[in-house]
């Protein structure tokens, strides 16, 4: 019948609250539920270890006597967009992220808002640090390249240049005047080659660190 039906409902709405409420109590970020005046309805184990107080004592405070008094302010603004939010607040040196979310009623108003804070101290101190040594990485990598732009520079190239430099000499001043072209045309291609060589080391010198090859003014 009607009434058994409405008791095996309202059992069903008692088990769900207690479930979430278990949920909610079991996480670690601090959990408010207020209505669209700021009046706290609920809240769970987490927000009541942050405030001084017991569950009755807090509940129907008004939240800005608890929280910073902005808090009046960010639910007005959840009101108006009908909307989440999100705002970040410093409190002697630890960092907060603080959620709204509107609870809307039959109507489609806002009836309520659910305030949910979270520490992230931590998140952004390991980001600070992700950064920094993201940085030193970069420096680190960007020195390594600087050392083989001008090893390559240094060393492979200048050899490549000296050996080519000779062999264009052997070129233009053959020892025996009965040497043929034919003879010499190895010598002409291993000239060729080289500086086929001595090019590519250059562009992959100045791919590694353009700013060498302007320190070294070439």
């Amino acid at each position: 019948n009607v009434f058994e039906r409405n008791q095996a409902a309202q059992r069903a709405i008692k088990e769900n609250e207690e479930f979430l409420r278990g949920q909610i109590n079991g996480i670690r970020d601090i959990v408010f539920l207020v209505s669209a005046k700021g009046a706290l309805l609920a809240l769970n184990e987490a927000a009541i270890r942050s405030l001084d107080g017991t569950r009755m004592q807090l509940l129907g405070q008004n939240i800005s006597s608890l929280l910073d008094p902005s808090i009046e302010h960010h639910l007005d603004e959840v009101a108006k967009a009908k909307a989440p939010i999100t705002h970040y607040q410093d409190i002697s040196g630890m960092t907060d992220e603080v959620r709204l979310f509107p609870v809307f009623d039959s109507h489609n108003k806002v009836a309520r808002v659910a305030i949910v804070i979270r520490n992230i101290t931590e998140e952004i101190r390991y980001q600070e640090q992700l950064k920094k040594l993201t940085s030193q990485l970069s420096l680190v990598e960007e020195r390594e390249r600087r050392r083989i732009s001008e090893d390559l520079h240094d060393n492979v190239g200048q050899k490549l240049a000296l050996c080519k430099m000779k062999l264009s000499s052997l070129l233009a001043n053959p020892k025996k005047k009965k040497e043929s072209a034919n003879s010499l045309k190895p010598i002409g291609d291993v000239c060729r080659l080289l500086e086929s060589a001595i090019s590519e080391t250059r562009s992959l010198t100045s791919d590694l660190s353009p700013q060498v090859l302007y320190q070294l003014g070439l």
